[in-house]
């Protein structure tokens, strides 16, 4: 039973560069605001006071009419057709990452008007996040990220980058950006040798958003891959700001990084101000800011299974076990007898019919531990069954968890391939 991981391919399509809208709070508009236009149109019946000097009296009087006379703008102009991408749980298995691209491209292929990615997850892997963020960099299609994770009410800082790569992004008021060392998920992929080599990938893609975006590049990789700790201070202006540089006092920083790995620890309104990030109470009001109204033309609906996979695999395996120890105690026909007595045939036939289908049924067990391998190659990185990463000898060392997992699997099949001997025999009888 080995694992398999797909490759993926990269967007082929050319980068669309978008001019990028911030607003940390309140709605903005691409358009001119509409107390300019009215303004213009005002004042242009009055230009020929000017030859006598009047108009730079009236301006005054203009003004206040145009701001008593003008409706405030809409956030943008109202969006027809609209798809959404529910992304639910981590970004943490090759699987989920190949399925969101997948969406995000088939999406794109469709031109809707834009599209809404709901964001929930508390880890990231940084291979599939510099994939994931380099598709919604590339997409065509106006895109929005709405962070929000009503479980625990925090979202990784991976998913942050993702929104920043958006052309629209806005947080949860109730929805921290956090990040713990136990967060860390690089243990799933073996594959990679080198992830420095990674984290500069990231870098360099921090780097290219923030060229064509409206942040600095420090903000775009601190969410993405962070060299450092970061402190959040004000600057002259009065305007949060990310530094380097320890400051004076007991401030904690954003981000704390050691060799241990780092943290993020951000409250909805300190990354609201750093990260330019509108912050609202529900999506649908997102909704309305963006100009989307009615339902989505489609929804596609995303979920991380690694963890649900590794747990039924685990579930299986326990279950082999059982149904190998319960047929064993079913062909154990003398147990209980005297030496002298004797088995008759249809017992040795009545207990290999009783073994048989616990055979089978492990069997079809050992199989689903093959296809969710197959689908989700890192659940075999993960905690292995009990006991099965005893060392080899003692004081030998552990075996690695993928070791472990093969070891369990071959073991049950072994006792299968035994269980089917003694069936046999008892048929024979």
């Amino acid at each position: 039973m080995g694992s398999v991981a797909s490759e993926t391919t990269a967007a082929t399509h050319a980068v669309s560069v978008r001019v990028h809208t911030d607003f940390p709070s309140g709605p903005i508009s691409r358009q001119v605001p509409a107390r300019s236009r009215r303004l213009r149109r005002i004042a242009g019946p009055f230009a020929w006071y000017d030859l006598f000097g009047l108009q730079r009296l009236l301006l005054p009087f203009l003004l206040l009419l145009a701001a008593h006379t003008a409706r405030a703008p809409a956030a943008f102009a109202q969006v027809e057709r609209f798809a959404v991408i529910q992304f639910r749980g981590d970004l943490d298995a090759r699987h989920t990452a190949d399925a969101f691209v997948e969406a995000l491209r088939a999406l794109d292929h469709q031109r809707p008007g834009l599209i809404l990615i709901e964001l929930t997850g508390n880890r990231t892997r940084p291979d599939l996040l510099f994939e994931c963020v380099r598709a919604v960099r590339d997409c065509e299609t106006p895109i929005a990220v709405w962070l929000a994770d009503p479980a625990d009410r925090r979202v990784a800082p991976g998913m942050l980058g993702l929104a920043l790569a958006a052309d629209h992004r806005a947080l949860h008021a109730a929805t921290a950006i956090e990040r713990a060392r136990d967060d860390d998920t690089t243990a799933l992929n073996p594959d990679v040798e080198d992830w420095a080599v990674i984290r500069l990938d990231l870098r360099a893609l921090a780097r290219d958003l923030a060229e064509s975006g409206p942040l600095d590049r420090l903000i775009y990789e601190s969410a993405l891959a962070p060299r450092a700790p970061l402190w959040a201070v004000r600057d002259e202006n009065g305007a949060p700001v990310l530094i380097a540089d320890e400051p004076a006092g007991q401030t904690p920083p954003i981000i704390d990084k050691n060799a241990d790995g780092w943290t993020f620890n951000a409250t909805p309104q300190t990354a609201s101000r750093l990260y330019a990030l509108p912050v609202h109470r529900t999506r649908r009001a997102l909704e309305r800011t963006l100009g989307l109204r009615g339902r989505p033309a489609e929804t596609i609906e995303l979920e991380s299974g690694l963890t649900e996979a590794h747990a039924r695999a685990r579930t299986l395996i326990d279950r082999v076990r059982d149904a190998v120890r319960l047929a064993d105690a079913t062909l154990d026909v003398r147990a209980g007898r005297s030496a002298t007595s004797r088995v008759m045939p249809h017992e040795y036939h009545a207990a290999a019919s009783k073994a048989k289908p616990l055979v089978e049924q492990s069997r079809a067990a050992i199989a689903e531990i093959a296809t969710l391998s197959e689908t989700y190659p890192e659940l075999l990185q993960i905690d292995p069954p009990e006991d099965a990463d005893a060392p080899t000898e003692l004081g030998g060392p552990v075996r690695t968890p993928m070791s472990a997992w093969r070891t369990a699997v071959r073991d049950a099949e072994y006792d299968l391939r035994r269980l089917d001997d003694r069936i046999a025999t008892y048929e024979r009888r």
